[in-house]
């Protein structure tokens, strides 16, 4: 028995947190090694896209590596029911809104993608559409987790 009262009943993880922290753990490690295999070129590439991949600044690529371990921390919070896990989702959604800004504005990949055709143009807007959707959903819901004091 304790000294010091009665013990907190477990918490349960609810599934959206399991799914929502599995999701980021694959999508991270996915994105990680995609990365590295075209870098060493050991998974093919079209030359314009590896041309434009290469040609990023070194501060772009630790902007995205540090953005993606953000992410991939605001997970963790969740998954370990974490107050901080809805401001770490929140600063990597803003983050990230500034980084499309950034790179729409100072012609970087994203704004070279989009000059490749109509058809790459709505492929590249429905996944920025999908992709900030989603993480507009889990913000909304690692506040709402808050709120009703799920996350501690």
């Amino acid at each position: 028995m304790s000294t010091e009262g009665p013990e907190a009943p477990p918490r349960i993880r609810p599934g959206w947190v399991w799914a929502i922290f599995i999701f980021y753990v694959l999508s991270s490690a996915w994105g990680l090694l995609a990365w590295v295999l075209i870098y060493l070129n050991m998974y093919p590439v079209p030359e314009q896209q590896l041309a434009m991949f290469r040609n990023q600044s070194m501060a772009s690529l630790l902007f995205g590596l540090a953005l993606t371990t953000l992410s991939l921390t605001a997970a963790t919070m969740l998954w370990l029911l974490r107050r901080r896990a809805f401001d770490l989702f929140l600063a990597s959604f803003v983050l990230s809104l500034g980084s499309l800004a950034w790179q729409l504005v100072s012609g970087g990949p994203l704004a070279a993608l989009m000059t490749q055709g109509a058809l790459v143009l709505v492929i590249a807007v429905f996944s920025i559409i999908i992709g900030y959707g989603t993480t507009l959903a889990i913000c909304v819901y690692a506040w709402r987790l808050r709120q009703r004091g799920v996350l501690q």
